[in-house]
């Protein structure tokens, strides 16, 4: 099957279709934290997936051997991102299965996203 790929706010969050599936990968160098933005790119892959029928499962991946770290501290009290208790709680809710793909750290906000998925999976 072909793939498909969006791009969430300032390239930080890529989803891409693989027969069936979703891999939302995070991007936002260099410590892949957590940013209102990449929170927000992440929910919008997950609603996404959500409403497609074809998908079956959701993967959450990082890129450059950092899966996710501390949400960003700039964006506390700010109305218009969702928060990492947001984005955890509709990981965990999710009638899709949420496999997060851990390759290097995941710290603070990044270890929060990763408890919240239905499976972890990582490399050593």
């Amino acid at each position: 099957m072909g793939r498909e790929e969006q791009v969430a706010p300032a390239e930080k969050v890529r989803s891409e279709r693989r027969e069936g599936v979703v891999v939302v990968t995070i991007d936002n160098p260099p410590t892949a934290a957590l940013s209102g933005d990449v929170r927000a790119g992440v929910l919008t892959a997950l609603d996404a997936a959500q409403a497609d029928d074809v998908i079956k499962a959701i993967v959450i991946t990082g890129s450059d051997k950092i899966f996710a770290t501390g949400a960003g501290l700039q964006d506390t009290g700010n109305e218009n991102v969702p928060s990492l208790a947001d984005l955890c709680d509709r990981i965990e809710a999710s009638n899709k299965p949420v496999v997060v793909a851990i390759a290097g750290s995941a710290l603070g906000g990044g270890l929060e996203v990763a408890l919240a998925a239905h499976v972890r999976v990582a490399t050593p």
